[in-house]
């Protein structure tokens, strides 16, 4: 017996996730860091660590210079990030060395 309007279980998930503000929230900030870490790609050998809490983004690095340069960068990336999501995920970025 064939159902009449049949959906995907990706299709089911996305609309579940979707409706609930804290998964999807924490879907968009796993997002943002996945998006951060693509755009440092180059310099990913500097990088230690990336992780999105709380609409903070945390970036541990190697190097004090390019810890500098992510710093004075900060509301590029922000900008980018959210702006790539459709959605503010990443409020802040904090630089660790």
């Amino acid at each position: 017996m064939k159902r009449k309007n049949p959906l995907s279980i990706g299709s089911i998930f996305k609309e579940w996730v979707e409706d609930d503000p804290v998964y999807s929230d924490m879907l968009y900030q796993e997002r943002a860091r996945e998006l951060c870490e693509k755009r440092l790609e180059k310099v990913s050998q500097y990088i230690r660590k990336v992780e999105c809490k709380d609409f903070t983004l945390y970036i541990s690095v190697h190097s004090s210079a390019i810890a500098r340069v992510l710093r004075e960068k900060k509301d590029f990336f922000i900008n980018s990030i959210n702006e790539e999501l459709n959605f503010r995920a990443v409020q802040d970025i904090i630089v660790r060395i």
